[in-house]
């Protein structure tokens, strides 16, 4: 499971459910702005930003002018910031490999690494071909095909 986290990693965010105010999250690119390796996040953080409104927000901060490009991981660690657009060679020292997820009853309460737990009660799974493995370990089977060098784009999946 260690090439979870290489492979897409796993991003995990601890979300307070009890409280009904907005959840702000702080979000950084290793790439420009507006730029092509940029472009899929900000239009993420966008969508989010809209369906999200008056539940959650990311105040997407910027690119290597806000955080360095290899200072990414450390601050998603020290938690400077919640999220990052970042490839993982710039991180995989430095962050949790997720090799499970734990449940109590049918709810979601921590996230499984080598170092130790992380407790959350949501999680996004974004570990590429290991993501069906992931979900399947705790029920919940992914519908989703691997073929190495094989991949679909969809214009626009609304």
């Amino acid at each position: 499971m260690r090439s979870i986290v290489i492979a897409g990693a796993v991003f995990v965010a601890a979300v307070t459910t009890a409280s009904a105010e907005e959840i702000t999250l702080r979000a950084v690119s290793a790439f420009a702005e507006g730029t092509e390796f940029s472009r899929n996040f900000e239009r993420f953080v966008e969508k989010v930003n809209a369906d999200g409104k008056g539940l959650i927000k990311i105040n997407y901060i910027g690119g290597p002018r806000a955080v360095p490009p290899f200072e990414v991981g450390n601050a998603v660690r020290t938690r400077v910031v919640d999220m990052a657009n970042v490839t993982g060679a710039f991180y995989t020292n430095l962050m949790p490999e997720a090799d499970g997820l734990k449940l109590n009853g049918n709810k979601l309460v921590a996230v499984l690494t080598e170092t130790g737990e992380i407790a959350c009660d949501a999680a996004v799974v974004a570990a590429g071909a290991h993501s069906k493995r992931l979900t399947a370990s705790v029920g919940d089977p992914l519908p989703l095909e691997t073929e190495r060098g094989y991949h679909v784009m969809i214009e626009n999946p609304e």
